[in-house]
Formats: structure tokens, sequence, C-alpha cells
């Protein structure tokens, strides 16, 4: 019985060793083929004729493009869009240069930034990513989208759009940085109709109105102190209700009123009457 284990086993380490063998001469045959001439030579001849038929191939199997969907359009002008991606419908879509459309698209003005996905076989879906407008940039009597990373936005408007206008060298870029202050006081914020950049160092708001509004005048550093207090006053007086020309804030020590006697009906000149509060 244990002769006959035995010579089973050593039988099984044959045929093993047969099979590996065989496996081995079959894969050194494979390997001196491929560097054969022949191989080479056929090889060649097959992507040729795979190359000059492709597009045809391609086209059999239904991969034609038939369909461009834009999605997230809204302040960006169709007609741009079309001049771009017009002469895309009925090629080939593995042809459609993705690269190409996407940096041709976020030449555009509003466009921020865009994504393209092929959904095979026959459509090609274009996302747009537009820039949000947070202020308008008032300079040389031109008006200019400003938005949240700010940056000036090329599009001419012909009247300012309701947001707050924005006056000053420069001041486009620190726009950011001022709303995300004034509006932590948005009982504020929601009544600040401009802001000019003053000497490329400190702002002032104009409030309610950019000609007969009320001007603040904001301190060069940690504004949001005084901005803040300016808030709480006027929920406790409201000062910002009265008849006032400006509002000083760039003394931390001693902040300053000037009211305007103008508006009043008792009164038909300017005169200014500082006040602490």
């Amino acid at each position: 019985m244990g002769r006959l284990k035995k010579n089973v086993f050593c039988l099984k380490s044959l045929y093993i060793t047969i099979f590996f063998l065989i496996l081995s001469i079959f894969a050194i045959g494979i390997h001196l083929f491929t560097k054969s001439n022949i191989y080479v030579e056929r090889r060649a001849l097959l992507l040729e004729k795979f190359n000059n038929n492709k597009e045809n191939f391609v086209l059999s199997i239904g991969l034609k493009l038939k369909q461009v969907y834009i999605a997230g359009r809204a302040r960006t002008s169709e007609v741009d869009i079309e001049k771009i991606v017009s002469a895309i419908p009925d090629m080939d879509i593995m042809k459609v240069d993705i690269y190409k459309i996407r940096e041709n698209l976020k030449k555009l003005p509003w466009i921020k930034d865009v994504k393209i996905k092929r959904i095979l076989p026959q459509h090609l879906v274009i996302e747009v990513y537009e820039r949000s407008p947070i202020a308008v940039f008032k300079h040389n009597d031109k008006f200019n989208p400003i938005d949240d990373e700010g940056n000036i936005i090329e599009v001419s408007l012909n009247k300012p759009s309701g947001l707050p206008i924005i006056t000053g060298t420069a001041s486009p870029e620190n726009v950011p940085h001022l709303f995300q202050i004034l509006k932590q006081e948005d009982d504020l914020f929601r009544r600040v109709k401009g802001a000019s950049w003053i000497g490329k160092r400190r702002w002032d708001i104009y409030i309610d109105d950019l000609t007969n509004g009320i001007i603040v005048k904001l301190p060069q550093k940690n504004f949001q102190i005084q901005w803040s207090h300016l808030s709480r006053i006027n929920k406790e007086q409201q000062i910002l209700d009265k008849d006032i020309h400006s509002i000083d804030l760039r003394d931390p020590e001693k902040s300053m009123i000037n009211m305007d006697i103008h508006k009043t009906k008792s009164k038909t000149k300017t005169v200014r009457e500082e006040q602490d509060i």
C-alpha cells in the first residue's frame, strides 16, 4: 500500500514537471516570435490598417457626437459659447479636444472654470462655473463687476446693477476682506451702498445712498472693532436714522458724528456739529 502511494506521488510530480516544461517552451517560443522580423512587419501592417480605418470603425459603431449639453450658464452669452462649440457636432466623439474647448471657454469673462464629460456613445456635457459678482468697480466713468475673489470681470455695465459701488486705486482686490468684516454686522451691511479705498490704506463706507447718505470713515487697522461698535450704538440709539453727514471712526479713542443740519426744515445752510458716540 505504501509503495502504491509512493508511485502515485511520483507520477503526479512527473506530470507537473512536464506541464511546466511545456509552458516554459511555449513562453520562450512567443518571446522569440515577437522579436522576429515577421512579427514586427505584421504588427506594423495591422496598426497601419487600424489607424486608416479607425474613424470609420468608430462612426460605424455609433460613437459620432450628436448632442452637446451646456449646464450652469447664467450670465455668459449663449452666442459666445456656441461660437466655441459649434464645430463639434458630427465629429468622432473620441477626437473632441476637451482640453482646447475648456481653455477657450475659460477665456470668456464670466466663466471661472469648466468641466467636460463624454457620455458615450453620442453626448458631451459641458458644465460651466461662473464668477459670482459681489460689487461693482467704478473707474474712469466705467463700471465693471468684481467677483468674490477680488478679480475685475471684464464686462462693461451700462449702469450699476444694485451691488455696492467700489472706488479707489487697487480697491477690487481688497473688497473680499472688507465684505467679510462688514457682513459680521448684517444690519449695517444691508445698508451699505458703496465704499472708497482711501490712500490704498483704509475705507470710507457709504450708508443708504452714495450722494446723500452717511459716510462712515473706518480706521486703517482693526476696523472690525469700530464697525461692531457702530452697530451696537445704532441698535441702541438709531443714530443712522438721524440727520448725519458722516461718522469718523478713525480714532479708536474718540468717534465723532458730523451732523448735517441742511437736511432739517429749520435751517437752509449746512453746518457741522461734532458729537461723541
